[in-house]
């Protein structure tokens, strides 16, 4: 008998408001102005280290409340929105930021014992969560920073544009 594919499910609120915050970051990634040159611009430079800040702060929401004892209403099923896996850009510095954010992303929710709980993080994921935003804001202040742009004529553009963003309301 042929199984069928099942959505993505977490049982945790807190790992679900973090894999939203992911893939919202995600989608901003894939479509900033610099993904479609050798250089990150200031405006998006100061965006990802927005997104990294948010998520830290997220994090540190979540381990400052109290775990939730939720025996009427846990464990619940959260069905996971499809996740986001953007196309690759001509940019490499936005393709490895997205694959380090897409990959932290993925620890924590498709197989972190933190996605089966209710509530809260737990001492192992959190440290893996820990660990894959401070290698974001090395990448960006050791890396990005310092030695970006590139001159890379023979080798870009190297994708199509990923298009304008979204507009209206």
């Amino acid at each position: 008998m042929a199984e069928t594919a099942q959505a993505p499910v977490t049982y945790n609120q807190d790992v679900l408001s973090l894999y939203n915050l992911f893939n919202a970051f995600l989608k901003e990634l894939h479509r900033c102005e610099s993904s479609g040159t050798n250089e990150v611009n200031d405006d998006d430079y100061n965006r990802m280290e927005s997104y990294l800040n948010a998520l830290k702060g997220q994090r540190n929401w979540i381990m400052e409340e109290p775990r939730l004892d939720l025996p009427k209403t846990g464990p619940k099923e959260y069905l996971l929105p499809e996740a986001y896996n953007p196309d690759l850009v001509s940019n490499q510095q936005v393709n490895n930021m997205m694959r380090m954010m897409a990959t932290a992303r993925d620890e924590l929710v498709l197989s972190s014992e933190s996605s089966r709980r209710s509530s809260g993080l737990d001492k192992f994921d959190l440290d893996r969560f820990d660990r894959s935003i401070k290698k974001m804001e090395s990448y960006l202040g050791k890396f990005i920073k310092e030695f970006t742009p590139l001159d890379l004529p023979e080798s870009s553009p190297r994708a199509a544009s990923s298009g304008p963003g979204n507009t209206g309301i």
